[in-house]
């Protein structure tokens, strides 16, 4: 057992499910969230369900490398996918944001060689996103719709 390892699980898998254990943290969570804890959730949270779609997916993402940084310090590689969102935190009673310069996102991203996907809130526009998908949150309505930005360099 590595050194990194407590109790038999490694640092990177105790990472990996907690940010099961919570969505849309900037870190993992230590426990489970309230809607994680109910059942009728078990399909989005950590859950058999969750080992069983990550066991089967295994060999398509074993070959991925996450390089912590900024958006500007990620490599020109042939295929890269990409996640950006305007994080807030809460700490202390205070919020702290993100502050991202979409314009200049925007150019880095058509700039990259190979295959781009960009993944943004639907409604985003400062790259052509086209509608992906509807995925249940924690919001007032209950949903937040996706949307994605794919080009061929």
């Amino acid at each position: 057992m590595s050194m990194n390892c407590r109790r038999g699980v490694c640092q990177e898998a105790r990472s990996l499910i907690g940010f099961w254990f919570n969505h849309g943290l900037p870190s993992p969570a230590l426990r489970r969230s309230n809607w994680a804890r109910n059942p009728r959730y078990a399909a989005f949270f950590w859950s058999e369900t969750i080992k069983l779609r990550l066991a089967r997916q295994v060999e398509r993402i074993r070959h991925w490398k996450i390089v912590e940084g900024t958006w500007e310090d990620a490599p020109d590689i042939e295929r890269i996918g990409m996640s950006t969102r305007l994080i807030r935190t809460r700490r202390d009673g205070c919020t702290f944001t993100m502050v991202v310069n979409r314009r200049e996102l925007a150019k880095w991203c058509k700039r990259r060689r190979g295959y781009v996907q960009v993944c943004e809130s639907d409604g985003a526009k400062w790259l052509r996103f086209e509608p992906l998908s509807i995925v249940h949150t924690h919001r007032a309505r209950g949903y937040s719709a996706e949307a994605v930005f794919e080009i061929e360099n």
